[in-house]
């Protein structure tokens, strides 16, 4: 419908029945149904901008849960195939919250999940790891959230959820990443040539999809950002409809490092020669120094094929040539060559 200029699509209780979708704070459902006609009327839309030809504006409402985020989230998908600009902007509740409930700000930490990472999209958490009777008299906000926390685990089918509504103010799982870690998103579209990896030093809370390395070295960094270990990583991770799905089980862990069989017994960082890791280093540092000339681009505008800074692609060749000479190979960006020399270390690691 129309008000004032502004086309208004609602989304309403019918779209749920047809929809295999369960809230989940704008996780894409495997099949997204019940949206067809605002995919295409959308879609008729970005053709018409990629012609100069003005356009109505969009609001999507609806109730919390009905699939708003993820609609959203599969229009952004598109805008970017049709190379429409789209900007991702939420509504910043952080500073509305303090100003009714200013003694949380002891509680409130960066927060973020895989794509909110690769999109540089800010999120907040109220982190209470190791609170065990909190007192939150008078404090009627953060009463309000955790009971909306308590009641949804209460209405879970597994008992262990059920337990934890004992405790809403802590998180289902409470991981120790340390001080400074390295976030790897679980996600990442197929069109990347590297999954952005990168350090987190403000405390940030990874969430779902976010997996974390707990360490400061820029050697590890850096072997995770070459193309020896992306090449890996194309092989033998999953698929999430056609992006790159990581899992640490089955990528990382099974990931052959430089010199690990010949040292298998030692950390990464020694099993190789100083010259050789100092080398590594330097250009993981290059990496990180090329992103930085750039303040103003996400992690998802950065490692966009189209879109990669020259200086950022020079700095990642450098690093790939680095990390080959560590493997002690010259195959020259082969990703052929690389993946067999791997799976052939893979075998001689995992011989009896």
């Amino acid at each position: 419908m129309l008000t004032d200029g502004i086309m208004r699509v609602e989304v309403t209780e019918d779209m749920i029945k047809v929809n295999p979708y369960r809230p989940g704070a704008g996780l894409m459902p495997t099949y997204l149904a019940g949206r067809e006609e605002d995919v295409v009327n959308i879609e008729k839309m970005f053709e018409a901008l990629t012609l100069n030809i003005p356009t109505q504006s969009v609001i999507f409402i609806g109730l919390h849960g009905v699939g708003k985020t993820v609609l959203l989230n599969q229009l952004e998908k598109i805008a970017e195939e049709k190379n429409v600009f789209c900007k991702h902007i939420e509504v910043e509740e952080k500073n509305d919250f303090l100003s009714k409930e200013p003694l949380a700000e002891k509680w409130i930490r960066p927060f973020s999940m895989g794509e909110d990472f690769i999109k540089g999209q800010p999120r907040f958490c109220l982190w209470m790891p190791d609170v065990e009777s909190p007192d939150f008299d008078g404090l009627t906000y953060i009463i309000q959230r955790f009971d909306k926390v308590k009641n949804l685990r209460l209405a879970s089918s597994k008992a262990a959820t059920r337990k934890k509504a004992e405790i809403p103010w802590r998180f289902d799982e409470v991981r120790d990443f340390g001080d400074v870690y390295i976030a790897i998103p679980a996600v990442s579209s197929e069109r990347r040539k590297y999954v952005p990896l990168g350090f987190v030093t403000n405390g940030m809370i990874p969430g779902d999809k976010l997996y974390f390395v707990s360490t400061d070295s820029l050697y590890i960094f850096g072997v995770l950002m070459s193309q020896f270990h992306n090449a890996w990583m194309r092989v033998v991770a999953g698929r999430l409809e056609m992006r790159y799905s990581y899992a640490n089980t089955i990528v990382y862990n099974n990931f052959i490092w430089p010199g690990a069989v010949r040292h298998p017994d030692v950390p990464v960082e020694e099993a190789i020669s100083t010259e050789v890791r100092k080398k590594v280093e330097s250009c993981a540092q290059a990496v990180l120094d090329a992103r930085n000339a750039h303040p103003d681009n996400s992690l998802a505008d950065l490692y966009d094929p189209g879109k990669m800074p020259d200086d950022l692609r020079a700095a990642h060749d450098a690093l790939d040539k680095a990390v080959e000479e560590a493997y002690g190979v010259n195959f020259n960006g082969d990703e052929e060559k690389i993946v067999a020399h791997l799976f052939k270390l893979y075998a001689e690691m995992t011989k009896e």
